[in-house]
């Protein structure tokens, strides 16, 4: 009988102490995936890829290996070369966070002059200019997005369509920062 009693403070202990050192060794263990990837190393925290390029943090929603197929075409060269980028805003369609970062990251890039205009007229297109791909003049880019099923890029000179659905317009120009960055 007293064996039974000294038998479940023991069970009791024991599984204390187990517990505190299962917590301490588990703060230890590093739960963040990491890889190398063109000689940078990126981590994944558990909300975004990031690497470091001149002790700065760069950060992505796409794993960079995704991207690895992803094809872009000339879009670059057009954004470096050309002095103004105007990025159509098309209000029929809902793509209005995504275009605001696409925005954001190309005037990051690019350090050049990033517009707003519209393809139609419109009642909220008043103080924006109308652009469609016959308006660009070879100093001027314009991104046209459209929101469909089909992934795909098609350029026309200095006019870049850009149809798809939001993770891969998010795509394309996590590929374009990843070009540029690294």
């Amino acid at each position: 009988m007293e064996k039974k009693k000294i038998i479940l403070p023991i069970f009791i202990i024991a599984v204390m102490v187990f517990s505190t050192f299962g917590i301490i060794f588990s703060s230890y263990s590093n739960n963040s995936e990491s890889f190398k990837y063109k000689n940078y190393r990126f981590t994944y925290d558990g909300q975004s890829w990031s690497t470091f390029k001149n002790n700065q943090r760069i950060e992505f929603l796409t794993d960079p290996r995704e991207l690895d197929t992803l094809t872009i075409g000339d879009i670059i060269n057009k954004l470096i070369n050309h002095n103004k980028i105007y990025i159509t805003i098309d209000y029929n369609q809902n793509l209005a966070v995504e275009q605001q970062f696409f925005k954001a990251i190309l005037n990051q890039l690019f350090q050049k002059p990033i517009i707003y205009a519209c393809t139609k007229e419109h009642e909220k297109c008043q103080d924006l200019p109308i652009k469609e791909c016959q308006d660009p003049t070879p100093n001027q880019t314009l991104i046209i997005n459209l929101q469909s099923g089909n992934n795909t890029i098609n350029e026309r000179e200095s006019c870049i369509i850009i149809e798809g659905d939001r993770d891969y317009f998010i795509k394309v120009l996590e590929k374009i920062k990843l070009e540029m960055l690294l």
